[in-house]
C-alpha cells in the first residue's frame, strides 16, 4: 500500500496512508532524453491529529538538507521494507 512516510528532524517517522494524502511532485529535471533528477515533493496535504481532532493539513516542503523534515512518497510492504518513489 502507498503511503506518505514523514521522518522528524528528531530521527522518528510517522506513516499517512496514500488513500488520504495529496502529494505535488514538481517535473523531472531531463538532460535530452534521460532523467538526471526525477521529480520531487514540493507539497504534501494529509489527515493528521491536531489536539486531539482529525485535521486536513497541507504542508510546503523544501528539498531535504539533513537538518529538515524528509517527505517520502512510497510502497510500504508487509514486512515493513519501504520502497521510495519519490522524495524531497
Amino acid at each position: 500500500m502507498q503511503y506518505l512516510k514523514i521522518t522528524h528532524t528528531n530521527g522518528t517517522a510517522t506513516y499517512y496512508p496514500g488513500t488520504t494524502t495529496s502529494i505535488i511532485i514538481a517535473a523531472p529535471v531531463l538532460s535530452g532524453n534521460v532523467v538526471v533528477n526525477k521529480g520531487r515533493v514540493t507539497n504534501a496535504s494529509y489527515n493528521k491529529i491536531v489536539a486531539g481532532s482529525m485535521t486536513y493539513v497541507t504542508d510546503s516542503v523544501a528539498p531535504y538538507t539533513g537538518s529538515n523534515e524528509k517527505y517520502e512518497l512510497g510502497e510500504l510492504a508487509h514486512d515493513g521494507v519501504f520502497t521510495v518513489a519519490h522524495s524531497n
